[in-house]
């Protein structure tokens, strides 16, 4: 007999938003405790990392975090973490045409 879990997620190739992860109950490394960190203090931020690192994900996630709150995170370490607040949220898509 294994311990391995019967039904493991699957994993979330292509997605990058991050409530379809959550719906869709796709496999979510939880590191919400950083993204706490990072959210909790004041100032800009350059996210300056190599391509398919995990910016769309990340900002997917702050997203879905200061528009509807912890709503989309229950399970997960931010979810005690939060104080439920929730602010307006502008995206701003720049596309690069050849």
């Amino acid at each position: 007999m294994s311990n391995m879990p019967q039904h493991l997620p699957k994993l979330p190739l292509g997605f990058s938003d991050f409530e379809l992860i959550r719906r869709f109950n796709l496999l979510y490394l939880d590191r919400t405790d950083l993204i706490y960190e990072l959210a909790k203090d004041p100032g800009t931020f350059f996210l300056s990392r190599p391509r398919r690192f995990g910016k769309s994900l990340l900002t997917s996630t702050l997203h879905s975090l200061f528009e509807h709150g912890i709503t989309h995170f229950g399970g997960l370490k931010i979810a005690k973490l939060w104080h439920d607040e929730t602010y307006p949220v502008t995206i701003l898509i720049f596309q690069h045409s050849i």
